[in-house]
């Protein structure tokens, strides 16, 4: 466990999820082609079969279900570097080292570096999807190379991958990505299902007095008090003891 700091902060955006795999329920972790039906279900489509998400539970659907289902992930072509549009229609061209983004509606052009030039040496196509959401965030997925997100308002870029210690993504390999009524994004990741990805805003801030890599449940906080001067003293489980200021800015830690 750590600390969460509650004094009056900044909104902090946070990107959060939630997972759907064969483990709580997804009958096949393959999840090739997505949309969002007029009464709100996700359908899914897999290799051979699909089905229906309510929220609750799985429906497969119907042969005719499916093939329409298939029809449909035919005439996207979203997913290869033929792409030129987003959900929103606007306008994607895919350069050597990025991609440039076109506002339909203001003209507005963005170049965003999501693309290193040595990935073109490693496949003949890059498949690529953008979606962009309510709040005018740019999602773009990669094929093998992970998540970005920029935030327009803060001109931020942030790039989600297996392995970045945030937990998101289980595996690079995205093979498609959608966003629903509710502002969620949908991300196919490649055998390992599906995660649902929705980005907060956080007024507190979460501190560590140790490194975050520190194992097991060493790094619990046990004890936390406040000293006549205004000093905090804090414990945790591997029975170490620090000395922070009153804002938890700085920690030392104390000889045992």
């Amino acid at each position: 466990l750590y600390i969460a700091c509650l004094q009056p902060l900044q909104a902090k955006e946070e990107i959060i999820s939630f997972r759907l795999s064969s483990l709580n329920g997804l009958p096949d972790n393959s999840v090739r082609y997505m949309q969002q039906a007029p009464s709100g279900e996700l359908l899914l489509m897999m290799h051979y079969t699909a089905y229906s998400y309510d929220g609750y539970s799985f429906r497969q659907l119907t042969d005719e279900e499916f093939q329409q289902l298939h029809t449909a992930s035919q005439a996207d072509h979203s997913i290869s570097e033929s792409y030129d549009r987003d959900n929103q229609g606007n306008h994607v061209t895919m350069e050597t080292d990025a991609l440039v983004y076109t506002d339909q509606q203001t003209g507005q052009q963005l170049r965003l570096p999501v693309i290193n030039p040595q990935w073109r040496k490693l496949t003949q196509n890059l498949k690529c999807r953008v979606v962009t959401d309510h709040k005018g965030r740019i999602w773009v997925s990669l094929n093998g190379f992970g998540l970005y997100v920029y935030n327009r308002q803060t001109q931020q870029l942030r790039h989600v991958e297996k392995g970045d210690g945030s937990g998101l993504l289980d595996t690079n390999a995205l093979v498609y990505m959608m966003l629903d009524r509710d502002d969620n994004i949908w991300v196919a990741e490649d055998h390992y299902g599906l995660v649902c990805l929705k980005t907060v805003e956080q007024n507190y801030e979460t501190i560590s007095p140790t490194e975050r890599a520190l194992s097991g449940r060493s790094a619990e906080i046990r004890m936390m008090s406040r000293l006549t001067d205004g000093r905090i003293i804090v414990a945790n489980n591997a029975g170490q003891v620090f000395e922070a200021d009153g804002a938890l800015q700085n920690f030392n830690l104390l000889p045992t």
